[in-house]
């Protein structure tokens, strides 16, 4: 229905201001008109349970009439409702396919970047999140459809947020195995300072394995910073083992050829072996202290000599002293005592064969 007013007024700017009196009559009359048609046209609207309608006059009816109220509260429910983007609308529906989409695609980047075994090398970490990330967003441009909040930009902030927290994990993960490695060859390398033989070339070649095996095995951005600390753990360990080397060597000299006295003297009498060893003891004893060579006498030639055939002996491809030395000696000591042992039963059977058998 069209209705039509005529002008109330010239001054158009004043008009609340205006009493109905000082208004055109004919757009007074007009106005009332209106009114009338207006409520006699207006129906109540009918609402099921809205705060403030007024109660259904029908007996048992659960329905109210709309009033003002009712259309205020009816009006903050709608607004609080597309504020919180409850009413389906164009624009959530397109943010709502795209974010599904972007979950899709995120959820084959973990995959890609799970394949990853940590710990690793952050370039080959970088180089995989770069793969990874440009299928993911070329999938997602393929798949997003219009415009919306979840963008392309969206994605990649996600996909470096995810690789940043990927870098944390592998620097843990690194850090705790490169320790592991480090503390387990620390602890090897001083185990070597406590050697029944003292071998040079064996610690070199123990720390060297030591290290290759660290080397392999640590992997991941703690490499560097426990690589370091390897590399002074092993010169720290050398230092100290060379300086209890030389005199370790001398001992063990002075204790071979105490033992040389011993046997020569009572066990296996040989007269030039014991003298030999008595050679060898004073030597060995009173060397050191009268040594009148510019450095001493662990850096003289003939002692530089002797510690190289002591190493290819104590220690080569072949054998290892410092664990088959102890089964050596047991089996030469065995030896010995079945020679004596041999020669005093034969003595006493010689001099009394009712007494002993000659059971050897």
């Amino acid at each position: 229905t069209a209705f039509g007013l005529r002008q109330p007024h010239l001054e158009r700017t004043k008009l609340c201001e205006l009493r109905d009196d000082e208004l055109e009559p004919a757009y007074v009359t007009q106005r009332d008109q209106l009114r009338r048609i207006i409520t006699q046209s207006a129906k109540a609207k009918a609402h099921v349970e809205i705060p403030g309608s007024a109660p259904s006059k029908t007996f048992g009816s659960a329905t109210g009439l709309m009033t003002g109220p009712a259309l205020a509260a009816l009006i903050e429910r709608s607004v609080s409702a597309l504020n919180e983007g409850d009413f389906p609308s164009a624009g959530n529906v397109v943010d709502s396919f795209n974010r599904d989409a972007l979950e899709r695609h995120v959820a084959s980047y973990v995959v890609a970047m799970d394949g990853v075994r940590l710990p690793v090398d952050e370039d080959a970490l970088t180089s995989t999140h770069r793969q990874a990330a440009a299928k993911a967003v070329e999938g997602f441009r393929r798949d997003r459809f219009g415009r919306g909040a979840v963008t392309t930009a969206a994605l990649r902030r996600k996909l470096a947020e995810m690789l940043e927290q990927r870098k944390e994990k592998n620097a843990f993960v690194s850090g705790k195995e490169c320790e592991t490695l480090a503390t387990t060859c620390e602890e090897e390398l001083v185990g070597l300072q406590t050697m029944r033989l003292p071998s040079l070339r064996k610690f070199d070649t123990s720390s060297k394995a030591c290290q290759d095996r660290w080397s392999t095995r640590c992997v991941g951005p703690s490499r560097e910073t426990y690589g370091s600390r390897i590399k002074r753990s092993t010169d720290r360990e050398r230092s100290a083992f060379l300086q209890n080397y030389n005199a370790r060597l001398l001992n063990g000299l002075l204790m071979l050829s105490i033992g040389g006295i011993v046997t020569f003297r009572f066990l296996y009498t040989n007269a030039l072996g014991e003298l030999v060893a008595w050679c060898l003891f004073i030597a060995l004893e009173v060397g050191p202290k009268l040594y009148l060579g510019g450095d001493g006498m662990f850096e003289s030639a003939w002692w530089t000599t002797a510690v190289q055939f002591w190493e290819v002996a104590v220690y080569n491809q072949l054998i290892d002293m410092d664990k088959v030395g102890p089964v050596l000696l047991c089996a030469a000591l065995a030896g010995v005592v079945y020679v004596r042992v041999r020669r005093c039963v034969q003595w006493l059977n010689g001099c009394c064969p009712c007494i002993v058998r000659n059971c050897c």
